[in-house]
């Protein structure tokens, strides 16, 4: 049973610790790159005049649909929606892949690696 929860709480830090980097970047560097300007854009669309006029500024507006859903939950900005769907998104790709390195063996340093490698590729980097 210990090795369960031990499972469980190597995701859960892995999570967590995307998600604080994750608000590191953003807090360093609030603006968005030309890509994200696109995908706004594109979920303002959706939010105008739905999928019809998303599909008429990108070809894949799925993501874009998705801040748009989200922003409509929340009430969020634009810009606040997609930094906190790109954060969960980014954990939950932080999860799968300690659950992919577990799974296929690997043992407590490989998993803290993994998840170190994956939280700073992508929280540090400019994915928004």
């Amino acid at each position: 049973m210990r090795k369960r929860i031990f499972r469980r709480d190597a995701e859960a830090a892995g999570f967590a610790l995307s998600l604080m980097l994750s608000c590191w970047a953003y807090l360093a560097d609030p603006l968005a790159n030309p890509d994200g300007v696109l995908y706004l854009r594109a979920a303002q669309a959706y939010l105008a005049g739905g999928v019809e006029a998303a599909f008429g500024l990108f070809e894949w507006p799925f993501y874009p649909v998705a801040i748009g859903l989200l922003r409509q939950a929340s009430g969020l900005p634009l810009t606040g929606a997609a930094q906190v769907l790109n954060a969960l998104l980014i954990g939950l790709l932080v999860v799968g892949f300690v659950s992919l390195c577990r799974e296929a063996g690997g043992g407590r340093t490989t998993k803290c690696s993994s998840r170190l490698s994956l939280v700073t590729a992508f929280s540090c980097g400019k994915v928004f």
